[in-house]
């Protein structure tokens, strides 16, 4: 229970509503942190495969909001505060290897 809290105030404090290259890039390093150590952990119950489960979700949230540099809906970038549909109106990705990218088949 107390990893889940960690990542959800980290989760809340950096990567939400209102967030910045800085508070992103923290929250991706103290994730991947975090991943480095319980990905290499062995699971025999379902708390242990949900912890997994979240820190992908959360990287995969993380990344995608680092690599979009405008405001989407309630959630913005405070150094990139208007939304810029010429350039981000499209899907972002988040493939295995962890590079988010925009969605190719959406241009």
């Amino acid at each position: 229970p107390d990893m889940f809290n960690s990542v959800r105030s980290l989760m809340w404090r950096d990567v939400g509503i209102i967030r910045s290259a800085a508070s992103l890039q923290r929250a991706a390093d103290r994730l991947s942190e975090w991943s480095n150590y319980v990905f290499r952990e062995q699971f025999w119950d379902d708390a242990g495969w949900e912890l997994v489960n979240v820190l992908c979700c959360c990287q995969a949230i993380t990344a995608s909001a680092l690599s979009r540099t405008e405001r989407r809906g309630a959630h913005f970038r405070s150094e990139y505060p208007a939304r810029d549909d010429l350039h981000w109106r499209r899907h972002t990705y988040y493939p295995p290897d962890g590079s988010a990218d925009e969605d190719e088949r959406s241009k």
